[in-house]
């Protein structure tokens, strides 16, 4: 999650924020976003792992994932 106050002006013209700290910090969340997403896309296997910890039921979970 990523929140940015008076969004309206801290864009510069190039799109990038004016702020070097609040521009790194969304960076880096956006770049976790997309290793959590690459994560759960390819590795069913940590999938079922995390599911079982938390002891929930996973056939249900890993079969539609393979189906889809």
């Amino acid at each position: 999650m990523f929140s940015l106050a008076n969004s309206y002006q801290a864009f510069a013209e190039d799109g990038t924020l004016t702020d070097p700290g609040l521009q790194q910090r969304l960076t880096e969340t956006v770049t976790a976003f997309l290793s959590l997403v690459e994560a759960d896309v390819r590795y069913v296997c940590l999938e079922r792992r995390w599911y079982e910890f938390l002891g929930d039921r996973t056939e249900a979970t890993i079969t539609q994932r393979a189906e889809a």
